[in-house]
């Protein structure tokens, strides 16, 4: 019996990050016209391809939300095949950092690939767009393919809108902050941590002046609304 279990979800992250540097799928030249050709027997081929583009979108986003330093990680380890003992050197950050900061990173790709947003990511409005616009793509390719006649998994179909319309309306509350920052303490603190996301609560409490408690209270009511959203769409905030 084996022992070793290897986790799916690791290697499709890390799959996903290697074909975007140093991609092995050729792509047509322009996916939405061979999309559009309207041949069911092209379909899943258009699915694979489309696959592909939305890989890259996830990895070129959560690339853009890291700090400078974590993109040159990103860079030197997946770009540049790095070791982790090279870069800790170079960054000068120790490896146990480095491991840490991989791990958050393949975790945020895992979760964009089965197109889930964390806790961590409602704070983040660029990669909700960003998911809102994939899953725009893959709601309209199945309701192609059931044009086309292609059987299409109907329940599917259905949990990919509803969460299209989940993480619209988290979306919506973080625009509701960001509209008047200076309407309230909570708009203020939420969307700066919006416009700021790696600020821990300590820095916000110092350029706020507010206290670490009220801090804390504003970003866990948020997390509250967003969760509550999340469950009356009949999903489940992810760590």
């Amino acid at each position: 019996m084996f022992k070793y279990r290897p986790n799916i979800n690791n290697y499709l992250a890390e799959y996903a990050i290697k074909e975007r540097f140093h991609p092995t799928t050729i792509l047509p030249k322009d996916v939405q016209l061979y999309c559009m050709a309207g041949r069911s027997n092209i379909y899943r081929t258009f699915l694979m391809y489309q696959r592909h583009i939305i890989n890259n979108m996830i990895v070129d986003t959560i690339c853009r939300c890291l700090t400078d330093t974590q993109i040159k990680f990103f860079l030197y380890k997946y770009k540049d095949n790095q070791t982790f003992t090279w870069i800790s050197t170079k960054l000068d950050v120790s490896t146990s950092s480095l491991f840490i900061w991989n791990r958050d990173i393949q975790r945020d790709i895992q979760n964009m690939l089965f197109y889930n947003i964390g806790v961590s990511d409602i704070f983040v409005p660029q990669k909700i767009i960003n998911m809102i616009h994939i899953l725009d793509a893959r709601i309209d390719a199945l309701e192609w393919g059931i044009q086309v006649g292609v059987e299409v998994n109907r329940k599917w179909l259905q949990n990919l809108i509803d969460r299209r319309s989940c993480y619209r309306q988290i979306l919506s509350k973080l625009a509701e902050c960001q509209a008047a920052p200076d309407e309230s303490s909570y708009n203020w603190v939420i969307s700066h941590k919006c416009r700021y996301h790696h600020l821990t609560i300590d820095e916000l409490s110092c350029e706020a002046a507010i206290n670490r408690a009220s801090i804390y209270r504003y970003l866990n009511q948020f997390r509250q609304t967003a969760s509550e959203i999340f469950a009356r769409w009949g999903f489940k905030l992810s760590a």
